[in-house]
């Protein structure tokens, strides 16, 4: 999926769209889905087998391969439903920003990494899953052989491309490559800071339990800080 950011406006083709199954299809289908989704959201992705799922689902073996081919499939069509939401909110939060601005070049940097980064940690679409996407990061760290789904990785790309665009506009001395690589980066401190920040609160005798604002903000300032400072070169 190749597109490019118009500053002014998204393209309007820009959203992934899905081809929907018949309607009984839709109901075996879901309720597989949704049982190995609470499955792996409870015990992991390597914990749960194919028979936990028609157990959970009560439907047959045959039922899975028919919809999803086997474990693997499932698992794939669970990245597919925790991350396609989450970059579809990026993409919309920026084209929402951008309009109100007239311009996602008018945007500040405070501005585009709050966009990226409230759906990772404030996510505002109906059924997320914080326990499985946790469970996700930890077997893409054991696991770093599996492989996105088509959707997710087009999505994932396009997502990346329009913010790595956005960035550059207010940094033009940095790289393509480096502002990728910030992105990627400033993904995984937001998500290791949400899950230890309360816990290094407390073992600082911090009473007050960090405030969602509070950490968006530590995060954005974070990220601000890390892009404005001074190029490579200059450190050498």
């Amino acid at each position: 999926m190749n597109k490019s950011l118009n500053f002014k406006q998204f393209n309007d083709n820009m959203w992934l769209t899905h081809n929907q199954p018949s309607s009984q299809k839709m109901d075996t289908r879901t309720t597989i889905l949704n049982s190995a989704i609470e499955l792996f959201s409870q015990k992991g992705f390597e914990a749960v087998s194919v028979r936990d799922v028609t157990k959970q689902a009560n439907v047959n073996l045959a039922s899975v391969s028919y919809h999803f081919g086997n474990k693997e499939g499932l698992i794939q069509e669970a990245v597919s439903v925790i991350l396609n939401p989450l970059n579809e909110e990026r993409l919309e939060n920026l084209k929402k920003a951008g309009d109100q601005a007239n311009g996602v070049q008018n945007l500040t940097l405070e501005e585009i990494f709050k966009c990226f980064l409230t759906p990772l940690l404030a996510p505002s679409t109906e059924g997320s899953n914080p326990a499985l996407f946790t469970k996700l990061i930890a077997k893409f760290i054991t696991d770093p052989t599996l492989k996105l789904p088509e959707s997710t990785y087009s999505l994932y790309k396009e997502c990346l491309v329009n913010y790595v665009k956005a960035i550059y506009v207010k940094r033009p001395d940095m790289s393509p490559e480096d502002i990728r690589e910030h992105l990627v980066f400033i993904s995984g401190a937001a998500i290791n800071y949400g899950i230890l920040g309360p816990m290094a609160a407390s073992l600082t005798n911090e009473t007050d339990a960090v405030s969602q604002n509070k950490l968006m903000n530590d995060i954005i300032n974070f990220c601000v800080y890390g892009v404005q400072g001074p190029p490579k070169e200059a450190l050498v």
